[in-house]
């Protein structure tokens, strides 16, 4: 254990925090998603809808948490091929003609797709609702693909052993819907869309669905005393 100098003083370096933040936030900007509706817009319908009308830079907290993941995915997924990429971190855009829809999968071989995330949980899924955030995405893509098959594909950053110890663990999933039920979630986006498209065109963005809860509040959505999602603005779990 090398002794440290009894001279040595340690003091935090906030101008050098803040070029590190804004370097990271230029460069995940770089990743222009392509123009006109993309397969993510139908997780979170009013996000999707401030996006457009009131764009806004990535705030402080995303910046670092996308940096993660976008460099998670380049090197995950880059083992595949053996040619890890920081300007790759997917397949690269699609369009589903059908839809009128951009689409970024993760990995696609057979005709199949498959996505990556990470997940800063202490715990792995315990059953189909668990993963539901995940699914949600992984289902558009399937259906963008026409396959009834999927895989997702998770690194738990921080899973617990049996001896409560953490360390980052892949758990993978293969998931599949019937022909049927695939038909009935891409008639469901269809509806979606007509709904994102009537909003932008009406500014009435109310009628479309609230966001996810997590992607909600006052500190995770840069547009919520804009929006003032019903039955939320007042509520104090989400304005902390």
């Amino acid at each position: 254990m090398i002794p440290l100098p009894a001279s040595i003083k340690v003091i935090r370096d906030p101008a050098s925090e803040t070029e590190l933040l804004e370097k990271a936030r230029a460069w995940l900007a770089k990743d222009e998603r392509a123009e006109g509706w993309h397969a993510t817009d139908f997780l979170d319908l009013r996000l999707a809808f401030w996006q457009r009308v009131d764009p806004q830079p990535i705030t402080d907290r995303l910046v670092t948490i996308f940096l993660v993941g976008k460099i998670l995915h380049a090197f995950v997924l880059g083992s595949l091929s053996d040619e890890v990429d920081l300007g790759k971190t997917d397949e690269g855009g699609r369009f589903n003609e059908e839809l009128g829809i951009t689409y970024s999968v993760d990995y696609l071989k057979d005709g199949i797709p498959s996505e990556f995330k990470s997940s800063r949980s202490f715990y792995e899924p315990k059953d189909v609702e668990d993963l539901s955030i995940y699914l949600e995405q992984l289902l558009v893509y399937m259906v963008s693909t026409e396959s009834c098959e999927g895989k997702l594909w998770v690194l738990y950053l921080n899973l617990r052993d049996s001896n409560k110890k953490t360390s980052p663990t892949f758990r993978c999933f293969a998931v599949t819907v019937s022909k049927e039920e695939l038909v009935e979630v891409k008639e469901y986006l269809k509806l979606v869309k007509s709904s994102l498209e009537r909003a932008l065109s009406t500014g009435n963005y109310r009628e479309l669905d609230l966001c996810r809860e997590f992607k909600c509040g006052s500190s995770n959505c840069v547009w919520f005393h804009k929006c003032k999602p019903e039955g939320r603005y007042d509520d104090p779990k989400f304005n902390k």
